[in-house]
């Protein structure tokens, strides 16, 4: 029912034309809960689907975004001197905390270096 939802309001507003890429993270971040690992533990989860509920920090959304369109999951120093992790591909970024693609030249923050799970 949600993905009919989202699926109605793009048609309604006129992004139905969206790339296979901004459609993946449109649902990606529909079906994703942000929780910080509250243990101090660090993983890198990757979930097998965007198509169902998932939870974890910025790292594991990457990963698992990742694993539906390709591209590489990047460490972003943000203002503040803050870590985070998004994906990018083609010059692209895909962040969940934004509802559409930035492209990595306009993304608010530094790419430092490529993350890669172990």
């Amino acid at each position: 029912m949600k993905h009919l939802i989202i699926i109605s309001l793009l048609l309604l507003t006129g992004c139905a034309s969206m790339t296979t890429e901004q459609s993946a993270q449109w649902k990606a971040t529909a079906n994703f809960t942000y929780e910080s690992e509250a243990d101090g533990k660090d993983e890198w989860l990757a979930f097998d689907s965007i198509d169902q509920p998932f939870t974890g920090d910025c790292e594991d959304y990457a990963f698992t975004l990742q694993n539906e369109i390709g591209g590489d999951v990047w460490y972003v120093v943000l203002p503040g001197k803050r870590a985070h992790a998004v994906l990018a591909k083609n010059g692209i970024s895909y962040d969940f905390r934004f509802k559409m693609p930035i492209p990595v030249d306009s993304y608010p923050g530094r790419f430092s270096h490529i993350m890669r799970k172990g």
